[in-house]
């Protein structure tokens, strides 16, 4: 298949999930080095910092489809 086929939103799609990618994971790395050069932490506690936000950042995303789940918001639509 060829590259011109695909539709102009197609291509700004992609492009801003690249975007959102890179500013998602640059952020990590902006944090790190934030809290080692700026604060004062060592590599080790900055990474268990950044990856303990990233970990929450996962696991809270969870919460709000469980409370879905449990209060049958659909059926009550």
């Amino acid at each position: 298949m060829s590259v011109q086929k695909y539709s102009r939103v197609f291509w700004i799609a992609n492009i801003v999930e690249l975007f959102e990618g890179a500013a998602y994971y640059g952020m990590f790395i902006v944090s790190t080095l934030y809290l080692t050069n700026v604060v004062g932490f060592t590599n080790i506690w900055a990474a268990w910092i950044s990856g303990g936000v990233s970990a929450g950042m996962y696991l809270l995303s969870h919460f709000p489809e469980f409370l879905q789940i449990q209060l049958d918001f659909e059926k009550r639509l």
